[in-house]
């Protein structure tokens, strides 16, 4: 799944379109909380400040059928 920033917000991007940095990540809650664990997002999207990973967490641990079809 390709994350991107939107201001402070990190953001799901299913359709890989948006426009920026990305950052990929296993759509997964065993991945997920692993990255927040180790704290990947100011390396991931290089910056000094913290993220609203809030957006991404709803998405995770919301079930998606037939989503996506890429391998990430």
């Amino acid at each position: 799944m390709r994350l991107v920033v939107d201001g402070v917000m990190v953001v799901p991007d299913p359709a890989r379109r948006l426009p920026g940095r990305g950052a990929y990540l296993h759509p997964n809650h065993r991945c997920w909380e692993q990255a927040e664990r180790r704290k990947v997002w100011k390396r991931a999207f290089r910056s000094a400040e913290g993220f609203d990973t809030s957006q991404v967490a709803a998405h995770i641990a919301a079930p998606h059928v037939g989503v996506g079809g890429g391998s990430r």
